[in-house]
């Protein structure tokens, strides 16, 4: 399909749109006919993913099903390289307590506060199905969407586009102001991986993420806060110079990789000037914003 019909933007972001109320309308459904559920409880959003997991599969076609069979695992990396890939990840983390305690201050600034949205995205699950949820299904139904449908259907348009774009939506997806960035950046590294290894070490990395950096961190401060605090900071710290020797051995790979397909603006324009992307952004801004305290 050629570069200058909108139609390689259009109908992923439509089916992209669709998922995200399709979460919303089933998970306040589902709610709404149990009334008994708690609200940490993790059964509504088990539905919810099954509905966008099949919603997937409808949109997708015979030869995008292929390009994610085929790109499921495009090579294994080193063991070596495995501990590059989980250090990053603390180094994304390590970003996210940085950018949270910006937004907060410049918020409260003009009078408002982000705490509620901070709370929900560094919280940890108080239930065994909500954290079934976190570590298992949220990672796989979102690499599924993300570095799955939505990457094969831009790649079209070159793989460093189909990389960032995903993760813009990535964060965009979460609609939260301080969680937003931190996808975006995760969104990038997962997005990497997958066009390097596969899809299949981006489910992983992700199921690493929410599992060890967030459940069981958070498990550890809570119960253990006076033996975990101080070593989770050295070994937190410990990764994060990991990461950074990593980018900056592989600096001039990194770069090689990102120039041989640089952005062209106008692949740019046709993803962003359309109406579901507008439509995107207004909700997802809009949730973002009615949140705020």
């Amino acid at each position: 399909m050629p570069l200058h019909t909108k139609r390689p933007f259009t109908y992923p972001l439509w089916i992209y749109l669709s998922c995200s109320l399709l979460f919303l309308v089933v998970l306040s459904l589902a709610q709404l006919a149990i009334p008994t559920l708690s609200e940490n409880s993790g059964w509504p959003y088990f539905l919810v993913v099954i509905v966008i997991l099949f919603t997937l599969y409808l949109a997708s076609s015979k030869n995008l099903l292929n390009q994610l069979k085929t790109n499921f695992e495009v090579q294994r990396p080193s063991k070596k390289m495995l501990l590059y890939m989980i250090s990053c990840l603390f180094l994304c983390q390590t970003l996210f307590s940085f950018s949270d305690a910006l937004v907060e201050g410049l918020l409260n600034l003009i009078g408002h506060s982000a705490t509620e949205q901070i709370e929900a995205a560094s919280g940890s699950s108080t239930t065994w199905s909500m954290f079934f949820y976190t570590i298992c299904l949220a990672p796989l139904c979102e690499e599924l969407l993300f570095r799955g449908f939505l990457y094969q259907s831009f790649l079209k348009c070159g793989k460093n586009f189909a990389i960032f774009f995903s993760a813009l939506l990535f964060g965009l997806y979460h609609a939260n102001i301080v969680q937003t960035p931190f996808a975006f950046v995760l969104g990038i590294v997962l997005g990497y991986i997958t066009a390097i290894y596969g899809l299949k070490y981006a489910i992983f990395l992700h199921i690493f993420n929410n599992l060890v950096l967030g459940e069981i961190f958070d498990l550890c401060l809570q119960h253990f806060p006076q033996i975990s605090g101080p070593l989770l900071e050295v070994t937190h710290f410990s990764f994060v110079l990991i990461a950074l020797y990593f980018l900056y051995h592989y600096r001039i790979k990194i770069k090689s990789f990102y120039q041989r397909a640089p952005f062209s603006k106008k692949v740019w324009r046709q993803a962003t000037f359309n109406l579901p992307f507008c439509l995107i952004l207004v909700t997802t801004f809009g949730l973002m914003f009615l949140t705020l305290n």
